[in-house]
């Protein structure tokens, strides 16, 4: 049987005989030996099953010794933790199946694991590494036509991609390719059902409702209780916005009964959000809430994906409505939180704009105003990429590009090197081939040592100790204590405020000032290290006590003094806080002197911040 008659087949039978588009799907998972077209095929069928309201019972895993099996078992055990709506440990599956497939050098599935990656970036709401992920794939899956990966599948999911974002035109674009690269015999429902979606985040109703009834309708005579019950959860969304809340409950409570069974976290979340949200519109605010926690408790609650976000704002309110402003605070407070995590802009700016309503609600109308200049600013630049999502991807962009020259510059290096070889004599080639071979061998075993010990022991930012590394050099140090050694902890005052006014690229580069600063008041043999977000340890070593507090002074002063330049070409100042103590006895306990050291870090917030506090002898309230 032909590829092509092959596709005809599976197609017809995944609506007239479900159980021998399965066989089809099994038998040609059977006949291919451990490879990428397996792995893929492995996926397709745990979909199938999964999508069916069953449990796919893969014989895969983490023991074998073929690679290829061994990705196999990560990428099915990444899809099950995805139905439990594990999306976190799913992500880091499907990293590790990466890690593994990089000896391989398989484009094919380089490509399959991007469209995962996409996927479960997805689910968590970073719509940029999405977008990347996404892009990358279909750069290689455009050159083969034909391919075995469904290419129609990677514009699917750029067009969530470009939705999450707002850029609804650019994710339309990305629909209407997928559906023009459809067969005729193929079946649209999916296309359909995401369509519908954007053209409902678009706020066009009608023309959303007539794709979901569409893909309803494929659906329903193909009988997969999960499919069925997406395409009734946004009908009731289209019947939602249309105030039309019977008919909207009609298909919320279609859509619960058509995912009773299934083991989808995130299919069922969706739909007891929206009941709850149907509920809450009709009034019935006990029920409603119900309803909402429901929904909360099929997710993992670490997630910051969108689900958890809508459901947070949700709650938040429904109990504004029962004027129940403490937990209304609280559940946008959380919102807004993740949000902020999943750099999420929309999600944010309708997070803010909620916490401005209850403020208000209460007359805090000082606290009411600063949400909604939040709220206005973040619309104001919707569009923007200017946040730290984005400035991820375009580094990781740089980087891949960086990495490609540099293999190009290799390869001609090397064809140079073999062309002068082919021009010796025949004893000689030999000898220079295994002293080339030996050299490239030992400049990349030391280069890879070199940067695996940077990576060990610094921080990547500012490039100052990491907090494991600076607490081993304190251990150390305490452990064969002598006099003239002081511990100084500093932080940036304000650090918050400055990452929500001007963005945590811009955060950054004013944690790569201060170290500068650090760096050049307290040169070595003084070590400096970076504890975590904008907090810093220091141990100054073979210093009187007023030569210690000189050099903490001078960087405090400086730092007051200085400024540096934002990506948008402003000028900025930020000053820290200082605690810190002069060892003239001898303490090993690095856990109490933190203490202490925290304690006097407190004590300087207190004191209004940029100063320094000697935290064995000033008075700590």
């Amino acid at each position: 049987m032909s590829e092509e008659s092959w596709q005809k087949q599976y197609h017809h039978y995944r609506i007239q005989d479900q159980s021998k588009a399965l066989s089809m799907l099994n038998d040609v998972y059977s006949s291919l030996p451990p490879s990428a077209e397996r792995i893929y095929t492995a996926a397709r069928i745990h979909g199938f099953v999964t999508r069916r309201g069953d449990i796919y019972s893969h014989q895969t895993n983490n023991y074998s010794t073929d690679l290829y099996e061994n990705i196999e078992h990560l990428i099915l055990k990444s899809m099950d933790l995805e139905d439990e709506g594990q999306y976190e440990k799913s992500l880091h599956y499907i990293k590790t199946a990466k890690n593994k497939s990089k000896s391989l050098n398989n484009l094919d599935l380089n490509s399959f694991i991007q469209l995962k990656q996409c996927r479960a970036n997805l689910a968590l709401g970073n719509h940029y590494m999405a977008e990347f992920y996404c892009q990358s794939a279909l750069k290689h899956l455009e050159k083969k036509p034909d391919h075995y990966i469904d290419i129609k599948w990677g514009y699917r999911l750029l067009a969530l991609s470009y939705q999450g974002v707002t850029n609804y035109q650019s994710a339309l674009i990305a629909s209407e390719k997928a559906l023009s690269l459809t067969k005729p015999y193929e079946i649209n429902d999916t296309a359909y059902n995401n369509i519908s979606t954007l053209l409902l985040s678009m706020g066009k109703i009608n023309s959303a409702k007539e794709y979901a009834i569409k893909a309803l309708d494929i659906r329903t005579e193909r009988k997969i209780p999960q499919k069925i019950a997406q395409s009734h959860l946004i009908l009731a969304r289209i019947y939602l916005q249309s105030s039309n809340y019977a008919q909207a409950k009609v298909s919320a409570t279609l859509a619960i009964e058509h995912l009773q069974n299934s083991h989808n976290a995130k299919s069922l979340s969706q739909a007891y959000l929206t009941f709850g949200c149907v509920l809450n519109a009709q009034g019935y605010y006990d029920d409603g809430i119900e309803y909402l926690l429901l929904a909360l408790k099929q997710l993992d609650l670490n997630s910051n994906s969108d689900l958890n976000i809508e459901i947070y704002q949700a709650l938040s309110q429904v109990y504004l409505k029962n004027e129940n402003v403490n937990k209304a605070l609280n559940y946008i407070t959380i919102a807004v939180e993740k949000s902020e995590k999943s750099q999420n802009q929309q999600a944010l700016s309708s997070s803010y704009l909620i916490q401005s309503q209850i403020h208000e609600f209460i007359g805090n109308f000082e606290l009411a105003l600063s949400s909604r200049k939040q709220y206005e600013g973040i619309i104001d630049k919707i569009h923007s990429i200017d946040n730290q999502e984005a400035y991820t991807t375009l580094q990781l962009r740089k980087s891949l590009i960086e990495q490609k020259e540099e293999q190009l510059n290799n390869l001609k290096t090397m064809h140079q090197k073999q062309l002068e070889i082919n021009i010796e004599k025949k004893y000689r080639l030999l000898f220079q081939i295994i002293i080339v071979l030996l050299s490239i061998t030992i400049y990349f075993i030391l280069r890879s040592r070199k940067r695996l010990n940077t990576l060990a022991h610094k921080d990547v930012l500012t490039n100052a100790n990491n907090r494991h590394s600076i607490f081993e050099i304190i251990n150390e140090t305490l452990t064969n204590f002598h006099d003239q050694t002081a511990l100084v902890m500093l932080d940036i005052d304000n650090f918050k405020q400055l990452n929500d006014l001007h963005g945590h690229p811009n955060g950054d580069l004013g944690l790569k000032h201060l170290y500068s600063i650090l760096e050049k008041a307290m040169p070595p043999p003084h070590q400096i290290g970076r504890i975590g977000g904008e907090e810093f340890l220091i141990l100054l070593s073979n210093e009187t006590k007023n030569a210690c507090f000189e050099m903490i002074e001078s960087a405090r002063s400086t730092l007051e003094k200085s400024s540096f330049t934002t990506l948008d070409g402003k000028n900025l100042s930020i000053t820290a806080s200082f605690s810190w103590v002069y060892l003239e006895r001898e303490m090993k306990d690095v856990e109490q002197i933190y203490f202490i050291l925290d304690e006097g870090l407190y004590q300087a917030k207190q004191n209004g911040k940029n100063c320094i506090v000697d935290a064995l002898v000033d008075e700590i309230t």
